[in-house]
């Protein structure tokens, strides 16, 4: 069952960065009682903010915890490692949060990127829209994603993609032209 569950997850973010030999996918099982919890994912989230400052190209914590439920995380100039949890909530929306992350360090040209930075910028309709479902989510699955996506733009980017293809949040223009790219893009190359 597992290994079914990480194959359908390799092919999600597929879907959206392509078959690209760059990427190393790795998929396991999270013990629920060895996940992060909401004060290590703060103090991960704290972290990534302070890399990105001095660190331009890193993407993503690379010293993120081993259970974490997804992360993404480029470790050289032609090399990314992108890890799911088979057994997440929801793991194709892991997908697809992973896959952006992927997809903004790869796919994406500068223009899109800050397209979608613009559209997902605190106090943008989008973003506050973005805040709402992020509350509801965190509420009815007591989470703690709101902090996540307040405080670190590339988490609410990733989100805002994810809520996206879950079909809980609407993109229009420029932004929906750009998030329909990313899901087309498996089926362009």
């Amino acid at each position: 069952y597992y290994a079914e569950r990480g194959a359908e997850l390799i092919a999600r973010v597929k879907e959206i960065v392509g078959d690209r030999a760059e990427f190393q996918f790795k998929t396991s099982w999270v013990p629920p009682n060895k996940r992060e919890s909401k004060k290590e994912r703060r103090e991960r989230a704290g972290a990534v903010v302070a890399e990105r400052r001095t660190a331009e190209k890193s993407r993503r914590n690379p010293k993120a915890k081993p259970y974490s439920i997804g992360g993404y995380i480029r470790t050289g100039p032609m090399k990314a490692i992108i890890s799911m949890a088979v057994n997440a909530k929801n793991e194709l929306s892991i997908a697809d949060h992973e896959g952006y992350h992927a997809a903004e360090d790869w796919v994406l040209n500068a223009a899109e990127r800050t397209i979608i930075a613009n559209a997902f910028k605190p106090g943008r309709p989008l973003f506050e829209k973005l805040m709402e479902k992020v509350r509801r989510y965190d509420l009815e699955n007591q989470t703690n994603l709101t902090d996540e996506v307040s405080s670190v733009p590339e988490e609410a980017r990733a989100y805002g993609f994810e809520f996206w293809r879950r079909g809980e949040l609407q993109a229009e223009g420029r932004l929906a032209v750009i998030f329909r790219k990313l899901q087309e893009f498996f089926v362009r190359i």
